[in-house]
């Protein structure tokens, strides 16, 4: 007792002694869980902001999980404590309380856009493939536009989303993601073959008139030849085009 003091000359602390019952400290918790669409919080995105001196997080064996007043990215209150656990008997949850900021999710985004000679790929043709439980796509309000690294068909990483906007909070752009497969695009062919009797006509008198930005048509490689539903002059539909082969994988 001898960190203590009387001021009462009718007490002394010689000879004195006392036991106390110390009671757990019901903890107060904070975190910045990532949006996941839920109320649902989990123990490792908690920390306990009223640890006391000596003590670790990984010390107090928290598991399980809180409940969140709301769902949406920002400060949330933690409603309910029930889900968690604690295994030091120094801290309790009984009493405990907590809030947290929720940080909006990245987007990691996907898609098959159609080939159209640039590296710019339309917000329409992509979608928020981890979308969180409950959202939709059109609830994300993905607009305007993302860069490719490249602008030929294939597997294309998405270089650049500064293009894009979002008008739903509970996502970023920022450190998203994402890559597309770019679509061929699909020939359509025009032309003016003189008459030879035949409904032949040759890849020669034919041109593509849906041709991409910076391509040309000797660069598309057509040849072989196509059918005509018709062997007449005058207007003509091309019925087949199984006889037409593409040196350009774009096409």
């Amino acid at each position: 007792l001898s960190g203590l003091s009387l001021s009462n000359g009718d007490y002394t602390l010689v000879g004195g002694s006392g036991a106390v019952t110390v009671t757990p400290l019901a903890v107060t918790l904070s975190g910045s869980p990532v949006y996941n669409g839920t109320t649902t919080v989990s123990a490792a995105d908690l920390t306990v902001a009223n640890l006391a001196p000596g003590d670790t997080q990984s010390g107090l064996g928290l598991s399980g999980s809180a409940t969140m007043a709301g769902r949406h990215a920002g400060a949330q209150m933690l409603a309910s404590l029930s889900g968690l656990s604690l295994s030091n008997g120094d801290y309790t949850l009984v009493g405990g309380s907590g809030s947290v900021t929720v940080t909006p999710l990245a987007v990691t985004l996907s898609g098959s856009p159609v080939y159209n000679g640039t590296t710019s790929v339309a917000s329409g043709d992509l979608t928020v493939s981890n979308l969180a439980p409950g959202d939709t796509q059109s609830g994300v309000g993905l607009g305007g536009s993302a860069t490719m690294a490249g602008r030929h068909a294939g597997a294309q990483t998405l270089a650049s989303l500064s293009g894009l906007s979002l008008s739903n909070g509970d996502y970023t752009l920022v450190g998203g993601s994402g890559a597309v497969t770019v679509q061929p695009l699909a020939v359509t062919l025009a032309g003016s073959p003189v008459y030879n009797g035949t409904t032949s006509v040759a890849a020669g008198a034919l041109t593509v008139s849906n041709l991409a930005p910076g391509d040309t048509q000797s660069g598309v490689g057509l040849s072989g030849s196509a059918t005509m539903a018709g062997r007449h002059a005058g207007a003509q539909s091309l019925a087949s085009l199984a006889g037409l082969s593409l040196s350009n994988g774009d096409y």
